[in-house]
């Protein structure tokens, strides 16, 4: 799949994001948008929360709104002069269901390295309520 995901759910559920491993290099994180307009537009928007792998706590509590059945999950980047960078052309994320959840595999998403490391990042995203 590539580097951005639909999450299915209950309204008002919680949710706990684990940062599970990192090998470095690039500011890598995960944006989550509660609108899910991150995942169906294929366009940079706002989003709800971000967190990069080197400098966010390992885990991240978080509600989903009362209106709100999906959200959107996408695998991020800081480009040189700090702007987020999203759906590069070789980024990828491979997910796995566990309990409660997934687990997200992700290469580094450098188009020109033809990468396909999917233990570069590692997350998951499981219900806690």
């Amino acid at each position: 799949m590539n580097g951005t995901h639909l999450f299915y759910t209950a309204r008002r559920t919680e949710f706990c994001l684990t940062l599970e491993s990192w090998k470095g290099g690039r500011a890598q994180g995960v944006a989550i948008d509660l609108s899910a307009e991150l995942v169906r537009d294929q366009k940079e928007l706002p989003v709800d929360i971000v967190t990069w792998a080197k400098t966010s706590p390992q885990t991240v509590t978080f509600q989903v709104p009362a209106d709100c059945l999906e959200f959107g999950i996408a695998i991020v980047w800081k480009k040189g002069d700090q702007t987020i960078e999203a759906w590069s052309e070789n980024a990828y994320m491979k997910t796995a269901l566990i309990p409660n959840g997934r687990r997200y595999r992700c290469n580094d998403g450098v188009s020109f390295s033809n990468d396909d490391d999917f233990n570069h990042f590692v997350f998951r995203i499981e219900a806690t309520s």
